[in-house]
């Protein structure tokens, strides 16, 4: 294809501003797809299509084909638009399972039936799905680009642009933690909203039922709370005036005033900075001057420091969600275990890649080689990078176990003590977390502290999520007994002159409960009868509107004549549809208006007004009692 058909080829891709549709999965949740109307340019030939499918096919073939749906089904009979629809579904698919181990498991989970057809592929993040349906777009427009090329040229070709879209939705994708959480939300129906394009942050559930999640953090977590677990001196102190076990600690500003602190505190103690996270620069088991002299010289480039004392034993990370530790896991320094045929640093290349592919870890970082700590512990066991140990040698990198610098877990829940779960609780209750993930060391989990010692060395307002059932567990808490989040949303469709009668029905049922209805009519948006836009509004932005609007507990949607033509609003759920068209508009607008309607649990063909009245009374008292 020459340069000229390129340009025409770009230009002719065309989609709508929010190009989302709903499609009801096997077992009666909704499931979202990202849909894509593209215009192709008629130049390119069924060949040059169906061999632009069979290039995307090879792309993804590294990966497990039961995570990316087919694309070649019948491909002989496809004609060039549709070969290249799938092209860019199967492309699109594939850019999802390599950016996130935990979609790649929810795109298995609800992909590979062979009923998501044309240009649609699920989603969890609707601003990283359009990203992705570009990119995918992009990539399917360079391979038409390069049809003229020699096939190993071609093959090239298709891996810088392969390389380039991922780089650039690298920047974009959710946090792995938050992709667990949104898919559990969506196998339970609860609806999921991204709050900014900017910053991956999320609504679940509506209006005055929604909650709100950043990483760790849910709408309900206090900021003093937070303020005082990023503290580390506030926390020790906090702890320690409650009689919870923690290690002596003091701040130091230079090395004299270091040595002496470790001196008062006892031999071995542990180094680092007061204010970082991650393990970021920490030292331990610190047993001579000369280490303390290099750990201080590395702590202090991140401000004030901290000497504590050296606690024996295991790190465990203790999971508590709303009051209840749920989950134990011990967290082990980065290590590895030779084979006795590659490098060091070929064995920490390796363990990298296998942590990028598992759905706990992905998104931390593994051992970084050029860690002086790292170098220096190495040195320890008389290793440097290039050697190649013995097989069954065991390779320790880092003297600490944090998960942000190399370090793995394993779940030891059932083996806890239980007074170390009732001292987690205690632990983020003190400092006022509902969320929260207890650093504790312990020689052995499975006795209490109160026999074998321990101690709380952190307290983290964002805990991970190393248990597979822990997204679950913190939707049980923030939707309890099996709660979706959503709130009564009524739909009138047509011109009858009742409309008004209704919202006004509406109004007056949620205000015996002191509660407000959000309404989208007439291009506005109301908060009961106060418009709150100032220019006229699609129907589709105006319901986004009224979901996020935190005071809102109904909402009403009236959908004229009018604007069936020319709205693109798609409901995935509403409880009542009133349906008032003439049998022309029935005719003429038939098919959108099913297509409106057809997600409600009850629907009322041209019902007297008041049937409709007292409908719409019925379903807000079921719902505010």
């Amino acid at each position: 294809m020459n340069t000229r058909v390129q340009d025409e080829w770009q230009h002719t891709v065309r989609y709508s501003q929010l190009p989302v549709q709903w499609y009801l999965s096997r077992n009666g949740k909704p499931l979202s797809l990202m849909s894509w109307r593209v215009e192709w340019p008629a130049q390119i030939r069924v060949d040059m299509a169906l061999d632009v499918l069979v290039r995307v096919q090879a792309l993804f073939s590294n990966w497990d084909r039961e995570r990316v749906p087919p694309a070649l089904t019948n491909a002989q009979e496809l004609e060039a638009p549709i070969a290249l629809d799938r092209a860019v579904a199967h492309a699109a698919n594939g850019l999802q399972v390599a950016a996130s181990p935990a979609l790649s498991t929810w795109i298995a989970s609800v992909c590979g039936r062979g009923d998501l057809d044309g240009l649609s592929y699920p989603f969890l993040d609707e601003i990283f799905a359009q990203e992705v349906g570009q990119s995918a777009l992009n990539l399917v427009s360079g391979l038409v680009g390069s049809a003229h090329l020699p096939d190993h040229q071609k093959e090239q070709q298709s891996r810088q642009i392969l390389d380039r879209v991922q780089a650039t939705l690298k920047l974009c994708h959710p946090p792995e933690g938050s992709t667990r959480i949104l898919a559990e939300a969506q196998s339970r129906g609860i609806p999921t909203y991204r709050l900014a394009h900017k910053l991956p942050a999320y609504q679940l559930g509506q209006g005055v039922r929604q909650h709100r999640l950043w990483r760790g953090f849910t709408s309900a977590t206090s900021h003093l709370g937070t303020v005082l677990a990023t503290q580390k001196v506030l926390t020790n102190d906090l702890l320690r005036q409650s009689g919870l076990p923690v290690p002596d600690q003091h701040v130091v500003v230079n090395l004299d005033s270091a040595l002496a602190a470790a001196q008062q505190i006892g031999w071995p103690v542990v180094v680092k900075p007061a204010s970082t996270d991650y393990g970021i620069a920490v030292t331990a088991d610190i047993g001579d001057p000369a280490v303390l002299r290099d750990a201080f010289n590395l702590a202090q480039t991140y401000g004030a420091v901290l000497i504590e004392r050296h606690i024996e034993g295991t790190m465990h990370r203790l999971g508590v969600i709303d009051g209840k530790c749920l989950w134990v896991a011990r967290t082990l320094a980065p290590q590895c275990e030779s084979d006795g045929r590659h490098s060091v640093a070929e064995l920490v290349t390796m363990m990298n890649d296998a942590r990028g592919h598992n759905a706990v870890l992905h998104g931390f970082s593994g051992v970084d080689v050029r860690n002086r700590q790292v170098l220096d512990m190495l040195a320890r066991q008389g290793l440097c990078l290039e050697d190649v140990p013995p097989p069954g040698k065991t390779i320790i990198f880092l003297p600490h176990a944090n998960i942000s610098t190399g370090a793995t877990r394993e779940l030891v829940t059932d083996a806890a003590h239980p007074d170390n779960l009732k001292l987690a609780e205690r632990a983020a209750a003190v400092v006022g977390l509902d969320v929260a993930g207890i650093d504790f060391i312990t020689r052995d989990i499975a006795r209490s502290w109160m026999d074998v010692g321990g101690g709380i060395c952190e307290v983290n307002p964002t805990p991970g999520m190393p248990d597979k059932e822990a997204p679950g567990w913190l939707l049980d808490y923030l939707f309890p007994l099996n709660s979706q989040g959503r709130i009564p949303i009524v739909l009138v469709i047509g011109d009858s002159q009742s409309v008004q009668t209704v919202h006004a029905e509406l109004v007056r049922t949620a205000g015996k409960f002191e509660n407000i209805v959000g309404a989208c009519r007439n291009g506005a948006v109301y908060l009961n009868y106060h418009k709150i836009t100032a220019v006229p509004t699609a129907l589709s932005r105006a319901l986004r509107i009224v979901i996020t609007e935190p005071t809102v507990a109904a909402i009403f949607i009236h959908v004229s004549s009018s604007e069936l033509q020319t709205d693109e609003l798609i409901l995935d759920y509403c409880d009542l549809a009133i349906v008032w068209l003439t049998a022309q508009e029935h005719k003429t607008f038939g098919d959108r208006a099913q297509q409106l309607h057809r997600s409600a649990a009850e629907i009322l063909h041209q019902p007297p007004a008041q049937v409709a009245i007292t409908r719409c009374q019925e379903l807000l008292e079921r719902h505010f009692r």
